[in-house]
């Protein structure tokens, strides 16, 4: 099928980025386009602050596919918590082979380089069965617009795929969302201190911004560093949040007394079966089936499993690594005991 290019000027309000847009003329929704892994863009060589800004574009581009309706997107701190290549990246073969471990039937692949005081930034939405090109575009833009550089990918990748519409449910921001992206990247590596400060930066600067507000109330129940008051705050700007994000956060709307923690345990178990690539629901779903398990009747070893599915979407989660330690301990499983603590001094 033919193609053609077209030059897009995008930023007019922000900053100008030029963009060359490949795509399919017209033709049907490409039904490969439902379940999405965003992989991070990879600098030439390995490039510490580009991998950065590489890896803060793939959360943003992530998030705003999550408001893409009929789309699913495999969860952002999953993908960037796997092994990647010398270069923080993913060749087109091995970043396909990863995004259908989680399902995924396309994906956003590219690179990022520098050209002076600008970013290019090449990037394709692909087949993951064969690789096949769907979309590509090349965009080049000011290092500071990752706003308009995320705005400008989804909607040249996604924009020219017909019945598929477009909200964003990051913010406008620019220094609203760089403090947010920092904190995502803080979250997936457990530094909770870093992260919540980040994600107060956020909504310092953009005081509607849903999803930090979401960020700042789930750093709340797992350690001090969080603020209380950010559930309330995250639960009145809710609708601008994705369907998991909600759903998510509701989960805790439940009283603590026994049938509350087995409904609270019921609504993350339901969330993890519709969103089985997200550790952060594994995690919650674990630990409250550990908190209600005495009286809801559920068995430690599905808290253990939870756990341990957990840690292998995201190796970096030191609350697990204890927790799987005492429930091989409770149960005399010895070899699950030696993995745990082996494992959690490096974490």
């Amino acid at each position: 099928m033919p193609r053609r290019a077209i030059l897009l000027m995008v930023g007019a309000a922000v900053l100008v980025a030029a963009i060359v847009w490949w795509r399919r003329d017209g033709g049907p929704q490409e039904p490969e386009v439902r379940h999405v892994a965003v992989l991070p863009m990879a600098p030439p060589v390995l490039d510490p602050p580009m991998l950065s800004v590489a890896r803060g574009i793939a959360i943003a581009l992530a998030s705003d596919l999550e408001g893409v309706p009929g789309v699913t997107v495999v969860d952002a701190g999953t993908l960037l918590a796997q092994p990647a290549g010398p270069n923080g990246g993913y060749t087109l073969e091995s970043g396909a082979a990863l995004a259908r471990r989680f399902g995924a039937t396309a994906m956003v692949h590219g690179s990022i380089s520098r050209k002076g005081h600008l970013l290019q930034v090449d990037v394709g939405l692909y087949a993951t069965a064969d690789h096949r090109t769907i979309n590509r575009i090349l965009i080049t833009a000011p290092g500071d617009s990752l706003r308009a550089i995320a705005d400008s990918v989804v909607r040249g990748l996604l924009g020219g795929v017909a019945g598929l519409g477009l909200k964003a449910v990051t913010s406008r921001d620019p220094a609203a969302l760089r403090a947010f992206l920092e904190g995502e990247q803080r979250l997936i590596a457990w530094d909770f201190e870093s992260a919540a400060q980040a994600f107060r930066a956020a909504t310092a600067s953009d005081s509607s911004f849903a999803l930090a507000w979401s960020r700042l109330a789930w750093i709340a129940r797992w350690t001090a560093a969080g603020d209380v008051s950010a559930v309330a705050a995250a639960t009145r700007f809710q609708d601008w949040l994705s369907r998991r994000e909600r759903v998510h956060l509701n989960a805790f709307t439940t009283q603590t007394n026994a049938s509350g923690l087995a409904q609270r345990s019921e609504r993350l178990r339901a969330l993890t079966t519709a969103y089985p690539d997200d550790w952060m629901a594994w995690l919650d779903y674990a630990h409250a089936v550990q908190a209600s398990g005495p009286t809801s009747g559920l068995p430690s070893t599905q808290a253990a499993d939870a756990f341990g599915k957990a840690v292998s979407l995201n190796p970096g989660i030191k609350a697990a690594w204890p927790r799987l330690a005492a429930l091989g301990q409770f149960h005399h499983d010895s070899a699950a005991f030696a993995d745990a603590i082996a494992q959690a001094p490096y974490r």
